[in-house]
């Protein structure tokens, strides 16, 4: 049982969002078209117990194949680093990948605990999860206790930009698109198309 309170089960996280600086110095900047201001990326020192899953240009590389009209009123995206809470929260079963604040238009993607980086596929929560995992190039390797997934820092990071980032800026494009279900179409097949193209292979647990 996880040892924050119900209401407060989000707190390790929103509180790292809360506490980031009022100014900092952007790592990168996404050019996204004519017209359109570019749009920020900022990094956080990395807490030890925590992994940075991606880097300013990663994402970059990324986003700069996107129509930029999906990224029109995008503020700002975050990479945070982890705090004791965080890890404290990890070993009771508790984590978050990313969020998207639709107050202000900002996408936050979370460090990535160390402690995860090898772990027991029954001890996952939401096997789903772990299965995306697995699409994106973790191993699963059959020991004595069962079934293991071990993540390499390629998969981490395939995962955080193909399924976490896209999925957190889908929330962008609906709410700027909301009333324009063409537009939202075109962003859900551009997403099942990169995505795809990306995907490695599933396979079945190494021995």
């Amino acid at each position: 049982k996880s040892k924050f309170p119900k209401r407060m089960q989000c707190g390790p996280y929103d509180s790292e969002i809360r506490s980031l600086p009022k100014h900092m110095k952007p790592q990168a900047l996404i050019r996204v078209g004519d017209g359109l201001e570019p749009i920020p990326i900022f990094t956080r020192p990395v807490h030890p117990d925590f992994i940075r899953p991606c880097e300013p240009e990663h994402i970059c590389s990324l986003l700069a194949k996107m129509p930029p009209e999906f990224l029109a009123g995008l503020r700002r995206i975050c990479i945070l680093g982890g705090t004791a809470k965080q890890a404290r929260a990890t070993n009771e079963q508790f984590f978050r990948f990313g969020c998207y604040r639709f107050d202000v238009a900002e996408i936050h993607l979370y460090a990535f605990p160390r402690g995860l980086l090898c772990e027991q596929w029954s001890l996952f929560q939401n096997p789903r999860i772990a299965q995306k995992f697995h699409q994106w190039g973790a191993q699963l390797v059959n020991t004595k206790k069962g079934c293991e997934l071990r993540m390499s820092a390629e998969s981490v990071r395939c995962f955080y930009l193909y399924e976490v980032l896209l999925h957190e800026l889908k929330y962008h494009v609906d709410r700027e698109w909301t009333k324009n279900q063409e537009r939202s179409e075109a962003f859900a097949k551009w997403l099942s198309t990169e995505q795809a193209r990306r995907r490695y292979p599933t396979t079945g647990a190494e021995k």
